[in-house]
């Protein structure tokens, strides 16, 4: 079957709406009915709007992963995952979710100073 490569508002939304619900564009690029990942790549470059409607899709795709977080507790609470592996899903969503979105989601960075400062005045 020919891989789709014509682009359509309809079929960029419908990759938007898949990546901000948690997918990739690895994972779009293998469905039947979806272009591949190379045409998908394309589009963002030649598209502007494409480009900014998948950045926003990114962004949110960092809820759905904190989300995801959730259910893998719930999980562990009813004796279907252990804890171990859990810690290591947790970890690596949280670690995705912080570099998608730094703001909400990333390490806090404190910034110290400390010295002196000084102060010469024209005479």
């Amino acid at each position: 079957m020919p891989r789709l490569s014509e682009y359509t508002e309809e079929m960029a939304d419908k990759i938007c709406d898949l990546v901000a619900g948690g997918s990739n564009l690895t994972k779009i690029g293998q469905m039947d009915d979806m272009p591949s990942r190379k045409t998908i790549y394309k589009w963002k470059r030649e598209n502007e709007a494409f480009g900014n409607n998948y950045t926003r899709a990114r962004d949110t795709r960092a809820d759905a992963r904190a989300d995801r977080i959730d259910d893998i507790i719930d999980k562990v609470g009813q004796d279907e995952l252990a804890p171990d592996r859990a810690r290591v899903m947790i970890d690596s969503i949280k670690w995705l979710a912080g570099k998608e979105a730094p703001k909400r989601y990333g390490d806090k960075v404190e910034v110290e100073h400390s010295g002196n400062v000084e102060v010469k005045l024209w005479e």
